[in-house]
């Protein structure tokens, strides 16, 4: 399980690539070519766990990873989720590309490994994608447990653009991770 989602950074990179609801993957990608000069970007295809009222929903999911250890840079779960609840975001990691590996990809390409098998030739047989599942599945029902009645554990599977084009000119520039975007909690 990851960190928590570096959220300035990310709405930032939402509000300036035009993020779609539920297309992460386009979401994701669009981020990464936005962030071009940042070489130790990282392309992640994995699982989140969200905790709801009523539910627990654990989803198929693409993000960014920047930075050793790697901050969470999610252009389409910041527009989602408020930040007060933000700690109900788990990310489970299963499939990192490299720089270098995205620039052979194209929007269109993802997700290059899912879950069904129907994308991509390995889908579950992936081990670190299958570790990845395995353990959000488990956080998933843990969490439903925990709660009284208990929750249901919902799993859903990502959902494709209808266009792999940019929906926005800007093109974010970070000019101090310090200060970008301070807004009180």
């Amino acid at each position: 399980m990851s960190t928590e989602m570096a959220y300035e950074l990310s709405l930032a990179v939402a509000l300036a690539t035009g993020v779609m609801a539920h297309y992460c993957y386009a979401n994701a990608w669009h981020a990464s070519e936005a962030l071009a000069e940042w070489s130790d970007l990282l392309l992640v295809e994995g699982w989140v766990v969200l905790e709801q009222t009523t539910q627990v929903t654990l989803i198929e999911h693409c993000w960014l990873e920047h930075g050793n250890p790697g901050r969470i840079i999610d252009p389409s779960m910041v527009l989602l989720v408020p930040r007060s609840l933000l700690h109900q975001v788990h990310y489970f990691a299963g499939v990192r590309r490299t720089r270098a590996e995205m620039q052979t990809v194209a929007c269109g390409d993802l997700p290059l490994v899912r879950s069904s098998g129907s994308y991509g030739p390995d889908g579950l047989e992936q081990v670190d994608y299958c570790t990845a599942y395995a353990a959000a599945h488990s956080q998933a029902t843990q969490l439903a447990c925990a709660s009284s009645p208990a929750k249901t554990v919902v799993i859903q599977p990502a959902a494709f653009p209808e266009t792999t084009e940019a929906r926005s000119d800007l093109v974010v520039r970070v000019t101090s991770s310090q200060t970008l975007l301070r807004t009180p909690p």
